[in-house]
């Protein structure tokens, strides 16, 4: 709304850029948040709307890179992500299967990822601070972000493209 009356009336620009305004879009322990960061967090000479626009467009890592810290453009709510790091897994795979670390990982912002192999089933088990939760009565949502890598075996992409056939809902994932 700022930007749209910033945008239809140039005498009230100044206004709705105002620090004072997009100061009420950002968390009210903004300045906590970022003096956790463990890269840069506020900028000398940044404006509350650049900062707003940044923590939107790119997360910050927090707690010596052990939390990702980024806000929800719409409803300016936060939000937080933990790296493979922090969270304990159990699993069922078969015997030359498990568990291993890659570093620096290209799709990652964390340093080190889980790579899960020949699982049956996985359970997933971690802990956030509820310091960073919303307050009583809010709600909040917890996500599992992973990623999924099919291993070539002997006719798998035959069975693949036979399943696909058979249901027009049926997803295709290929060894990338």
């Amino acid at each position: 709304d700022a930007c749209r009356l910033a945008a239809t009336a140039s005498a009230l620009r100044a206004a709705a850029d105002s620090d004072e305004v997009w100061g009420s879009f950002l968390p009210a322990d903004w300045a906590d948040v970022l003096a956790r960061c463990s890269t840069a967090g506020s900028r000398e000479g940044e404006t509350k709307k650049e900062l707003f626009s940044r923590l939107c467009g790119s997360p910050v890592l927090l707690d010596g890179c052990n939390l990702s810290f980024s806000l929800d453009r719409r409803s300016g709510g936060k939000k937080y992500m933990i790296p493979a790091k922090a969270l304990c897994y159990g699993w069922s795979g078969y015997p030359y299967g498990g568990l291993a670390w890659s570093h620096c990982h290209p799709h990652s912002r964390f340093r080190e990822v889980a790579v899960l192999s020949h699982l049956c089933w996985l359970d997933v088990y971690g802990i956030l601070n509820t310091k960073n939760l919303p307050g009583v009565g809010r709600g909040y949502a917890a996500y599992l972000v992973y990623r999924v890598h099919w291993l070539p075996t002997p006719n798998t992409a035959q069975k693949q493209r036979e399943k696909a056939t058979a249901s027009s809902a049926a997803a295709i994932c290929n060894h990338e």
